[in-house]
């Protein structure tokens, strides 16, 4: 695909950017019991930027190139009971170099109705321009700048999770996970007391939680879905490190989220869809807790043709979900808007 786009903040960031990019993939059964997936991709961006006295990025022109291989083999141990898969990904970016992320899942089915599964994986988010280009000006100081010297993110995941069918109509899935993060972005101090502030990697974490949902057909015109997730989290300092923020803007998520969702088949190709959710409040910067629910009135007046009318975040008139406490708050309005969708 190709893509060019192009957003402006006035007085403050404009960027222009154009993207080029190649993929392949090739599936292939080497035997009864092996499925492989493998695959190559090429991508190359290039930016320019306007900065402005408060927001600079430098260079102010920049162009990156992505390589990345991939491949994947599921592999059949037992017939329809014990299935491995492994894959990894080996990348290459213009900032660190190559990275590897390699995955390992196993999944046992004890019968029909149940199936276990276990991964372990390795993932990284590679530097950006906002790492190591950018510059925060208060008039001619600069505040705070990246670093060309900043390292990939990294983390480490284990999952485990079971999924069961206790009725013909009643599914219940659950998870859980533990995730070890490593160089993780900090704001230093020039010199461990002077500005600028500037972008390094000694902040570690780890996290934990789960996630169980349920999905309930009460009636073969009526179907509900119900869902709670937990998260919990710690950060630690790299030895010398004078961040002084002990990672609260790197984990600035919400410990719980609930949310409950029926759908509607009625007379006349009618549908009714509702999502009722909630979400925890984030501790820095402050967010409050919130509850919002989401409608859709849809007619199929034909198989191809979609006509829906959709209300979102109904309970408020507006709400924050994100930002600083402050009369530049953005927050989030009710909507209500007509989709029409036609399928060829």
């Amino acid at each position: 695909y190709v893509d060019h786009t192009h957003r402006r903040t006035p007085d403050l960031f404009e960027e222009r950017r154009d993207t080029y990019d190649v993929d392949l993939q090739h599936h292939f059964v080497p035997s009864p019991r092996q499925e492989v997936v493998w695959g190559v991709g090429y991508r190359v961006t290039g930016d320019r930027v306007g900065n402005s006295a408060v927001i600079a990025f430098l260079p102010d022109r920049r162009t990156e190139s992505l390589l990345n291989l991939f491949a994947q083999d599921e592999i059949t141990l037992l017939p329809d009971r014990v299935h491995l898969t492994l894959g990894s990904k080996l990348e290459h970016n213009d900032y660190t170099g190559f990275e590897v992320q390699p995955s390992l899942r196993l999944s046992y089915t004890p019968s029909s109705h149940q199936t276990l599964w276990g991964a372990v994986s390795r993932a990284v988010r590679t530097p950006t321009r906002i790492d190591t280009d950018i510059r925060f000006y208060g008039g001619p100081l600069v505040l705070l700048r990246g670093d060309t010297g900043f390292r990939s993110e990294s983390v480490v995941a284990y999952e485990l999770g079971w999924r069961t069918e206790a009725r013909r109509n009643l599914t219940f899935d659950a998870a859980t996970y533990y995730n070890v993060y490593d160089h993780l972005r900090s704001q230093e101090l020039t010199g461990g007391n002077d500005l600028p502030i500037f972008f390094a990697n000694k902040l570690k974490a780890d996290t934990w939680g789960g996630e169980a949902s349920a999905n309930y057909q009460m009636l073969p015109w009526w179907r509900w879905y119900a869902g709670f997730s937990y998260l919990h989290k710690t950060f630690s300092l790299a030895p010398g490190s004078t961040d002084a923020t002990d990672g609260l803007a790197e984990g600035n998520d919400p410990a719980r989220q609930l949310w409950l969702r029926t759908s509607l088949d009625l007379p006349g190709r009618i549908e009714l869809d509702s999502w009722l959710r909630h979400a925890d409040a984030l501790p820095s910067p402050k967010v409050p807790a919130y509850t919002e629910l989401d409608l859709r009135l849809g007619w199929r007046a034909t198989a191809a043709l979609d006509l829906s009318l959709i209300g979102r975040n109904l309970l408020h008139a507006h709400h924050p979900e994100f930002g600083s406490p402050g009369p530049t708050r953005q927050e989030v309005t009710r909507s209500l808007y007509g989709r029409l969708q036609w399928s060829f």
